[in-house]
């Protein structure tokens, strides 16, 4: 997809410079670059001209923070728009993607090929979104039908059901159904039942609770993914580690993003994946993931990658994961989990 052109907001004239620069040596093409300086300034020019892509200091002499990023992200409408940030604003540009921006770039780690890919990918995301949008609208009415479809086939046929039921009550009573007759006609029975309770279901939105997930075994899930990713990579336990109770396929891919991404960030060298339970103040399950291997430690930007590719799994679970001090943290609050293995 071909970018053109690009409206900067930012106040710094040393950032703006850089990026200006950037944008005539992009991998994929040059960008013209307009540039204004202020909230107010970028609305502006959002009103008046049209861009491919709106990149956002998020703190500007006239505004700062959420409130700067709703006033571009709405000014810009269907245009993608990303932030720029620093180390200490991470939570707050993480805030600034829920509210709509696409994504955030660091300033201190920015280069030509960098943000290259980070306006392009922000292209194709949003254009992704707006090619969706087409179809809501036409796949929400034709749900509003098959919901009525559904609730008149459940009325339609809880009638029939009961009389069924009487006259199988009766035949049992009467003898007049025993041996394999009555086998098949209840087995018939309960399959009519499950059928409505299903599409009872659909039509309310509400089901029966789910059983509580089995306990899993930690160690065992890690040194089975970890075996899988080839014989050079090994894991070490300093200390046995619980049994948990989660859903079995969620904490898989959990648990495969993290060793797959640590161990296999470098290519084919030799690592060793090293996880520890770790007792802190937050309730719930803490495990602390360190690699080390023939090459060292991950550095902080493979460390990135992992947070960044295993982190809507960590939150399918109700987690979260951070780099700390060389090492990966996983907290899963609301895991049960047993100390006695």
């Amino acid at each position: 997809m071909r970018l053109n052109r690009l409206l900067l907001i930012e106040d710094e004239a040393d950032h703006a410079a850089l990026v200006r620069a950037y944008c005539q040596i992009l991998p994929g093409g040059a960008i013209a670059v307009d540039s204004r300086e202020t909230r107010a300034g970028g609305v502006e020019a959002l009103e008046q001209e049209r861009y491919g892509v709106v990149l956002l200091d998020l703190h500007l002499p006239d505004s700062a923070g959420i409130e700067l990023v709703d006033a571009i992200v709405l000014a810009a409408q269907d245009v993608p728009v990303l932030v720029l940030t620093t180390l200490d604003d991470r939570s707050l540009a993480l805030a600034a993607i829920a509210r709509g921006a696409q994504d955030y770039l660091l300033k201190t780690r920015l280069t030509p090929d960098a943000l290259d890919r980070a306006l392009r990918n922000a292209v194709q995301r949003k254009a992704f979104e707006r090619e969706l949008a087409r179809y809501e609208a036409p796949l929400a009415a034709e749900g509003g039908k098959l919901l009525r479809l559904t609730r008149d086939v459940v009325r339609a046929l809880g009638a029939p059901l009961a009389v069924l039921r009487g006259h199988l009550g009766d035949g049992v009573r009467d003898g007049a159904l025993s041996g394999v007759a009555l086998a098949e006609v209840q087995a018939a029975e309960r399959q009519v039942a499950q059928g409505l309770d299903q599409l009872e279901v659909l039509v309310t939105g509400t089901a029966a609770p789910a059983p509580p997930p089995d306990a899993l075994q930690l160690d065992v899930l890690l040194t089975e993914l970890v075996g899988q990713l080839g014989p050079e990579h090994r894991l070490v336990l300093p200390g046995p580690l619980p049994k948990v109770r989660a859903d079995e396929r969620d904490l898989r891919r959990l648990l495969s993003h993290i060793a797959g991404t640590l161990l296999q960030s470098t290519g084919t060298a030799e690592r060793s994946l090293c996880v520890r339970l770790e007792s802190r103040r937050e309730p719930g399950l803490v495990l602390v993931f360190e690699c080390v291997g023939a090459r060292g430690v991950p550095n902080e930007p493979e460390l990135e990658l992992v947070v960044a590719l295993a982190q809507s799994s960590a939150e399918v679970l109700g987690g979260s994961l951070w780099q700390e001090r060389g090492a990966l943290v996983l907290h899963l609050p609301g895991m049960g989990f047993q100390r006695d293995v």
